[in-house]
């Protein structure tokens, strides 16, 4: 997996303030599930071009063994399902059956880019190239190549 400075390529990332200053794990907690309503997640930004992600859409999984309905990362631990890979054990068990799942999109001053990402590290990527791509388009409208 790559890390974060490896996604940004070259772009930078404030994260939402529920994180305190750490980046989130994206050895253990990469999939979207884990910021399932969280919403505001981080600003990518690139030279002066910006791009936000967010967590958007609902999850609400059965967990077949329980019959229980999980609808956060809190229902999921407390069933000791903790990380990616514990995740990736309980779909080959097939002890969950998905009826919804949230995903993360990037939004550029409010407007919904429908970017659509499964994991936060497609999502930094995703928001890396957007913000670069934005940067070179406005370099070829006024033809500064520097």
């Amino acid at each position: 997996m790559k890390t974060i400075n490896e996604l940004l390529e070259g772009a930078e990332v404030v994260w939402a303030s529920m994180f305190s200053g750490v980046a989130p794990d994206l050895e253990k907690q990469d999939d979207s599930l884990w910021y399932e309503g969280d919403g505001f997640i981080c600003q990518v930004s690139y030279k002066g071009f910006e791009v936000d992600v967010y967590a958007d859409g609902e999850v609400r999984v059965i967990h077949e063994p329980t019959e229980t309905i999980l609808r956060t990362a809190s229902d999921f631990y407390g069933l000791g399902i903790n990380c990616d890979e514990d995740l990736r054990l309980a779909n080959g068990e097939n002890a969950l059956n998905w009826d919804n799942n949230n995903w993360f999109d990037l939004y550029c001053r409010g407007e919904h880019l429908d970017w659509v990402c499964d994991s936060i590290s497609e999502a930094l990527q995703s928001a890396s190239s957007y913000v670069k791509e934005q940067y070179e388009n406005e370099k070829m409208l006024l033809l500064d190549f520097s």
